[in-house]
């Protein structure tokens, strides 16, 4: 920081004498007048050793807390997070846990906003240590690109340039209104015919849910039907979602949980690799069908008519194939969760259901309709149910960003690449944010008056425009932000507006429980009581 402040010294002095009457040189002397708040700022704060947070022991450090018997032992992310905050503030620091870097957690907006705004062109967001491990180490041979989950800086900026416009475009999303509506019907046929003698759905329906998770992700990422949803479902569908599951679990045991695989290869390090390996067969055999279906059909006439796998393939062929592979991977259980959740608060919230069945029946007249993007476009209170049921339990827990350059938050100095652990779920639940924050309100998403719900409800008092707008972040922020958003959103309303139209969905099971690790799912079976409306 002394150079920063030498430098700036004497080139103010120069640029002083100068005459502004270049835009330019006026940009220079408002950068370096920067560079010298900045450098005062820093110099003023209190150094990163100061920030509060679990004092470690010698030699073991805080890996006892984690441990049976410590504080923090069995305890799930989101409590984790809520408890450090409750303890030490705003800006807690967690150190010396095993193999583990240092973590800073911001549960401040502000604080988060700075982070956010201060990324730079190329966020880093680590914490899938053992994923690059496999791609870059394990199985190079297998990735010639790493694919967005694993590589960082001007490499990532490279692929998700060439990716965003097929997987951001809303013309592009639109061209799957119509299949997945049809994969959500079948599926809703399927719920039907499952239900027992009480109309509830089988203990086993998480499976269930997955099922229609994959088969909609998997049309959407290689243009074809998997056969997931039948009665007889094929066994390699079932296979990786099997797969899927222990992926997310055993990444938790390794890159979240106290750890020392990467000193010691330990049992479950040998699982998770056995375990990518099948996710990479059984993906990388769908991948290759794809193209070479792609590859025996005529050309397309215009690149409208692309669809995500053929728009992918086409820009780059190495990458196109990573990206069919991360999509199925990544768009099972984070789909299933988050529908899983928002049928959870509708069935417990019977009034919000009435409110949204209304509005669902208004756009669509006819019982089993098609969905439409028209449709879609004008049903203001279903997407308001969604971004309530992600604020009540989003997919993920937090973010994560690794800091670019030296910066001061909360009047502490956080230095250059350090991890920083984004507190998004703690917030959402924070009253102070968002009023009555444990009450399921639709209502606080609505910015037109004269809506539906505000016949029911005044939402002047929680609308969340009263929150800090880095309280909220379900899809992250900035350039990283989730590159499967707009597909999970398409296939979550779809589904729900054709099973809420025509059905009453009802939960008799006492609360939901939530697990909290890589991303937030529920534990409890899934027995939805579904029944028709007339």
């Amino acid at each position: 920081m002394n150079i920063i402040q030498r430098v700036a010294g004497q080139s103010r002095g120069v640029l002083i004498n100068l005459k502004n009457n270049s835009g330019k040189c006026l940009s220079t002397v408002n950068a370096i007048n920067l560079a010298d708040e900045e450098s005062k700022e820093w110099a003023s704060a209190l150094p990163y050793s100061e920030i509060p947070g679990p004092k470690p022991k010698p030699i073991v450090g805080n890996l006892h807390r984690f441990l049976p018997g410590g504080e923090f032992y069995n305890l799930q992310l989101a409590d984790l997070y809520v408890k450090l905050r409750e303890t030490y503030g705003d800006i807690v620091r967690l150190t010396g846990i095993a193999n583990r870097n240092d973590l800073v957690l911001l549960f401040n907006p502000e604080h988060i906003k700075t982070v956010y705004r201060n990324e730079g062109i190329y966020p880093v967001r680590r914490g899938l240590e053992s994923f690059v491990h496999y791609r870059k180490e394990y199985r190079p041979e297998m990735f010639k690109s790493g694919g967005l989950l694993t590589v960082q800086g001007y490499d990532w900026h490279l692929v998700r340039t060439k990716v965003n416009p097929a997987m951001m475009q809303p013309k592009t999303v639109r061209k799957y209104v119509e299949p997945v509506d049809q994969i959500s019907q079948e599926f809703i046929n399927r719920m039907i015919k499952i239900r027992d003698a009480n109309n509830e759905m089988p203990s086993d329906f998480w499976m269930e849910v997955n099922k229609w998770a994959l088969e909609s992700i998997g049309r959407i990422a290689l243009d074809t039907r998997l056969g997931s949803i039948s009665d007889n479902p094929t066994s390699e569908s079932l296979r990786l979602i099997k797969h899927v599951h222990m992926m997310f679990e055993l990444i938790y045991q390794l890159d979240i949980l106290p750890s020392v695989w990467q000193i010691v290869r330990t049992p479950s390090y040998y699982k998770l690799m056995d375990c990518f390996d099948v996710l990479r067969e059984i993906t990388s055999r769908h991948v290759s069908k794809a193209v070479q279906r792609l590859d025996e059909s005529p050309p397309k006439e215009s690149e409208d008519e692309l669809s995500v796998v053929e728009r992918l393939i086409t820009i780059d062929r190495t990458i196109g194939q990573v990206m069919a592979m991360d999509m199925l991977m990544a768009g099972i259980d984070t789909t299933s969760s988050a529908v899983c959740t928002l049928l959870y608060y509708l069935a417990k919230n019977q009034d919000k259901q009435d409110i949204l069945r209304k509005e669902l029946r208004e756009a669509i007249p006819e019982p089993k309709g098609q969905i439409t993007n028209d449709i879609l476009r004008h049903l203001p209170y279903l997407r308001a149910c969604i971004k309530e049921s992600l604020r009540m339990v989003p997919v993920a827990p937090g973010n994560l960003r690794v800091n670019p350059k030296d910066m001061v938050l909360a009047g502490y100095r956080i230095p250059s690449d350090t991890e920083i652990l984004l507190g998004h779920m703690t917030l959402a639940r924070c009253g102070s944010q968002f009023p009555r924050a444990d009450e399921y309100l639709p209502e606080r998403w609505l910015k037109q008056r004269g809506s539906l719900a505000d016949r029911q409800i005044d939402n002047a008092d929680i609308s969340s425009t009263n929150a800090h707008p880095f309280a909220y972040m379900p899809f992250g922020f900035g350039p990283r932000t989730c590159i499967g958003r707009r597909f999970a959103e398409l296939e979550i309303e779809v589904f729900t507006s054709k099973l809420i139209r025509d059905y009453k969905v009802e939960w008799k099971h006492g609360d939901m429980k939530f697990d909290s690790k890589m991303i937030n799912f529920p534990v409890n079976p899934l027995r939805y009581k579904i029944t028709e409306v007339n």
